[in-house]
């Protein structure tokens, strides 16, 4: 009988015990990078022929990378705030001109990108596993880097055709689980998309080019709460 009335307070530490920790935290992520191609434009181009063109149209191929990210937020209960800075890397194997004429050509390419971000999550349950979704906007320090031949050009020797940075508006929508290791200690698995809006800048010979940089993201890490 003494068993038994004690196990309602027996069933309720436990279940207490089960609830995660709430309060500030720290997080750190790994990620694996599957960024779309990107579409770009070149000004200002002499084609075959010694044809003056004034906007070629480039499809840039991107490669799978990967990436990582530290964050520091509160746990509110259902409702997560964080900022978070990040760093993906995605190399570059081929880009093909689409207008106004069409060729491919291999290339060494880059694109690094550097996020500094304000999410927001909301835990759809409570208690073990939970399953999430969040949002976030920020700002992306992207360089493109890329060293090919000109498409006038294509047996030419490869030289570095673009350099450069800037920094645009971002935003990412994700959608995760996150599962207990400890109380304090969580393991978080996501899907984000991730979209860096429209990159501009200068190629080597100083005529302007500009770049799309979105894609898919998978995260894993782990978040600390103190």
């Amino acid at each position: 009988m003494a068993a038994l009335a004690a196990w309602p307070g027996v069933a309720a530490a436990q279940e207490q015990s089960a609830e995660p920790e709430k309060g500030w935290y720290v997080s750190a992520t790994g990620t694996f990078s599957l960024l779309e191609d990107s579409v770009g434009t070149v000004e200002n181009v002499i084609g075959p022929g010694g044809v003056a063109i004034p906007t070629l149209v480039t499809d840039n191929e991107v490669d799978n990378g990967w990436g990582a990210s530290v964050a520091f937020g509160r746990d509110f209960g259902r409702v997560r705030a964080e900022v978070e800075v990040g760093y993906s890397e995605n190399d570059a194997s081929s880009y093909s001109v689409a207008s106004p004429f069409v060729i491919t050509l291999p290339q060494d390419g880059r694109n690094d990108i550097t996020r500094y971000m304000g999410n927001v999550y909301f835990d759809i349950t409570s208690g073990g596993i939970q399953p999430y979704v969040g949002a976030g906007l920020g700002a992306a320090r992207v360089e493109v880097v890329t060293v090919a031949t000109v498409a006038a050009a294509p047996t030419a020797p490869p030289r570095r055709l673009i350099d450069d940075a800037d920094t645009v508006f971002a935003y990412q929508l994700m959608a995760g689980v996150s599962a207990p290791i400890t109380r304090r200690l969580r393991l978080n698995a996501q899907y984000r998309w991730f979209d860096a809006d429209l990159v501009r800048g200068l190629d080597a010979r100083g005529e302007a080019f500009t770049r799309t940089i979105e894609g898919h993201n998978i995260d894993v890490g782990l978040r600390f709460t103190f």
